[in-house]
């Protein structure tokens, strides 16, 4: 019997602003502290953001996806 492994990675972020289309983020690295900056389309929000919202970015098998809101624990 073989297993396969699912490999999930989260990373919390926060809409710094919004100009044009495009969401300006910041996203904190959680072993590093480290925080980067990424411009992100609009269009691949699945919900309505505004600046100050929290989202988070999942990773499950190599395909990412936005999520909005906090991440469950």
């Amino acid at each position: 019997m073989s297993y396969k492994y699912l490999q999930v990675l989260c990373m919390l972020g926060l809409v710094d602003r919004i100009a044009a289309d495009y969401a300006y983020v910041e996203f904190q690295d959680n072993d590093t502290a480290e925080i980067r900056y990424v411009e992100i389309p609009l269009m691949l929000f699945p919900c309505d953001i505004k600046e100050g919202d929290l989202f988070y970015t999942t990773e499950i098998d190599g395909v990412t996806e936005i999520r909005c809101g906090k991440p469950p624990i």
